[in-house]
């Protein structure tokens, strides 16, 4: 079988780690006989004329994650050609509308969503593309414990970006206050959402294996929508009140928002921090329905209550180290790239 594998990557992507994880496991499967292309870069225009000679086709998150790299060109192409098409959804929390009209334009056969199998149906109902529910995995290639938990010199360690308003979330702007809480005990703590401190995959593996545990939260938003009108509405309002806060936005968009439908999914970092037997310290979560609370992460309520708990549970390396020895074993079981690239492309080699 003859594949094609659509990407795009650039510096400003080197800090997404999950992009090259994606990559690096469809080159690995050797059942298939993989070209490659970089839509960040004008090479793609070389691979128009040869689209009718592909077997399967595969666009990554990174093709369609802010909708830049998939041009009207390609997507024309793309209508005429022989094999099949499979399409991963990037950033399933904006531009909703277009990624779904480009699912149509491209004809595609399959659509892999981050999101569960119920929301991922919800979402693309409208589709005529078959909906998998395709959520992210451990790489333990490169995603390795490095040191022993007792050898680590950081107790708690974390990097993230902050999420856009219209999210409408208020997990992560919880953190800062846990952690200069959890300062107050005596943990060392090096923690940044600052871009210029984000290390790239390999940086963040061994960042990651320097650490103990690291605090971090479901990916998403839990308000999902297929017509962006909250996104829009949040953009409209900023760029028109320059002054207001966060708080604010939540009070007017999203504190009697009704019916929501939530759009939270685990996240790559789940993985990575797993596979460097890092200990995660996360508010409860659905997590795809793959983590579960106080067996594979240690649970901090939404309110702090139950801190002194945690505290306590940091302290206990016995403790610690059983737990991150068992979801190592589980995930590494269960929820690998190579697991999720056999599941997949038994379904795809099916179609055929």
């Amino acid at each position: 079988m003859r594949g094609l594998l659509l990407f795009a990557a650039s510096i400003q992507s080197s800090v997404i780690s999950y992009n090259e994880d994606w990559r690096d496991a469809f080159l690995k499967y050797d059942h298939v006989t993989w070209d490659q292309c970089n839509l960040a870069n004008r090479a793609w225009l070389m691979i128009v004329p040869k689209i009718r000679k592909y077997d399967l086709i595969i666009l990554l998150h990174s093709t369609n994650s802010n909708m830049d790299y998939v041009s009207p060109l390609l997507k024309k192409a793309l209508q005429y050609r022989k094999g099949k098409l499979l399409i991963f959804i990037g950033n399933e929390y904006k531009l909703i509308p277009e990624k779904l009209d480009m699912v149509h334009e491209i004809a595609a056969d399959f659509v892999a969503s981050q999101l569960p199998q119920d929301r991922a149906d919800w979402l693309y109902d409208e589709c005529s593309a078959k909906t998998l529910s395709v959520p992210h995995a451990l790489n333990p290639d490169v995603f390795f414990s490095r040191e022993p938990l007792s050898r680590r010199k950081i107790d708690i360690g974390e990097r993230s970006a902050e999420y856009p308003w219209y999210i409408g979330d208020v997990d992560r702007n919880k953190i800062p206050d846990l952690l200069i809480q959890i300062m107050d005990y005596g943990f060392k703590v090096d923690c940044s959402h600052d871009d210029a401190k984000r290390f790239d995959r390999q940086g963040w593996a061994k960042f990651l294996s320097s650490c103990v545990a690291t605090v971090t939260t479901e990916a998403g938003t839990s308000f999902l929508e297929k017509d962006d009108r909250t996104r829009l509405a949040v953009n409209k309002y900023v760029n028109e009140n320059p002054s207001c806060t966060f708080a604010d936005v939540y009070k007017l968009f999203f504190e009697h928002y009704s019916n929501a439908v939530s759009g939270k999914i685990i996240s790559p970092r789940h993985f990575d921090a797993v596979g460097t037997k890092t200990c995660l310290i996360m508010f409860p979560g659905r997590f795809n329905d793959i983590l579960k609370p106080d067996e594979h992460y240690i649970s901090l309520q939404p309110d702090l209550s139950n801190l002194g708990d945690v505290v306590e549970k940091l302290k206990d390396e016995s403790f610690l180290q059983k737990m991150v020895d068992k979801t190592h074993e589980y995930i590494l079981d269960a929820h690998t790239h190579n697991r999720r690239m056999q599941t997949l492309m038994s379904i795809v080699k099916n179609s055929f």
